[in-house]
């Protein structure tokens, strides 16, 4: 019974993280459309406004994973902006350094073992990726209001003379 509790952690990492690689993915093709078109509009106001919305889309995905996941984190454009600056800051030096240093020779190899290291580097950067997502959620997390029920209280009935304090 021991042994289920970092291996539920562990699960709940790599499931945040192919959650966040999916959700951005799709995020992104959204955000890559209106990208291009608020360059073609705007050069470079659009361009600046457009890898504003990447971000917001990136802190959306992760927020929206962290909540389902872990705890509750605040909402509203500005946090998912940070967020979203903060994770690709992160990303960028966890995952994508490494891998262009790498990258003359995972294309050196032959198309299997290019297909077998991708696949491998994509499971070990999914639990990266969900390590990287909820520690910088844990800037935003929401503290338990006042009227917040945690799962370990108890509570009376309402109606009665001690309602809504714990025992």
């Amino acid at each position: 019974m021991g042994a289920q509790r970092p291996l539920r952690t562990l699960g709940k990492y790599f499931l945040h993280g192919a959650l966040f690689t999916i959700l951005s993915t799709l995020l992104s093709l959204v955000g890559v459309f209106l990208l291009v078109g608020l360059v073609l509009i705007g050069s470079l106001l659009g361009l600046v406004i457009g890898i504003g919305i990447l971000l917001i889309f990136y802190g959306y995905a992760n927020s929206l994973i962290t909540e389902y996941l872990w705890f509750p984190v605040q909402t509203g454009w500005k946090t998912y902006l940070g967020h979203g600056f903060i994770l690709l800051v992160a990303i960028v030096f966890v995952e994508v350094i490494p891998v262009t240093l790498f990258s003359d020779r995972i294309l050196s190899m032959s198309p299997i073992d290019q297909a077998v290291t991708i696949v491998l580097v994509n499971i070990i950067f999914a639990f990266i990726d969900g390590v990287i997502g909820k520690r910088v959620a844990r800037i935003w997390r929401k503290s338990p209001s006042p009227g917040r029920v945690l799962p370990f209280a108890r509570l009376s009935p309402p109606g009665s003379s001690d309602w809504g304090k714990s025992r």
